[in-house]
C-alpha cells in the first residue's frame, strides 16, 4: 500500500483522497471501503479504476480472501530479496547453501552483539 500510495499522490495530488485511498486499501469490510471510496476525489476515483480496478483483490485488503491475515507491507518479502541480492543466477542448491550461510551470519552476528551487552 505505500508504494500504492506514492503512485497515488504522484498522480492525484488531492492530500484528503491520499488519505483515504491508503484507508480504503487497508479496510477489513465492504461497508468500511466504499464509504472511504465515497470520500475520494472525482480524480481519484477515476485514477483507482484505470490503474488498479481490476485488480481489487491484489490491494484491497476486504477483497484478499483473508490471505494477508491484516498485513499490508512486504517488508518480510523485502528483507528476503535483500538475502538474495546477487544470489539469483545461482542454480538452487547453491542459493540454497547462500541463504543459510546468510541466515547463519545474521543470527551469530546478533546472538554476538546481545551478549556483549
Amino acid at each position: 500500500m505505500r508504494h500504492l500510495r506514492t503512485n497515488f499522490r504522484r498522480n492525484v495530488k488531492d492530500p484528503d483522497s491520499e488519505l483515504n485511498f491508503y484507508k480504503a486499501g487497508c479496510a477489513k469490510d465492504k461497508d468500511t471501503y466504499k464509504a472511504l471510496r465515497a470520500q475520494i476525489s472525482d480524480a481519484g476515483n477515476r485514477y483507482i479504476e484505470r490503474s488498479l480496478g481490476a485488480n481489487l483483490h491484489r490491494w484491497a485488503q476486504y477483497k484478499d480472501g483473508g490471505w494477508r491475515y491484516g498485513m499490508m507491507t512486504t517488508n518480510c518479502s523485502e528483507s528476503f530479496n535483500g538475502v538474495l541480492k546477487g544470489a539469483r543466477a545461482l542454480p538452487i542448491q547453491a542459493l540454497v547453501a547462500r541463504t543459510l550461510y546468510k541466515l547463519v551470519k545474521y543470527f551469530y552476528k546478533r546472538r554476538t552483539i546481545r551478549f556483549k551487552g
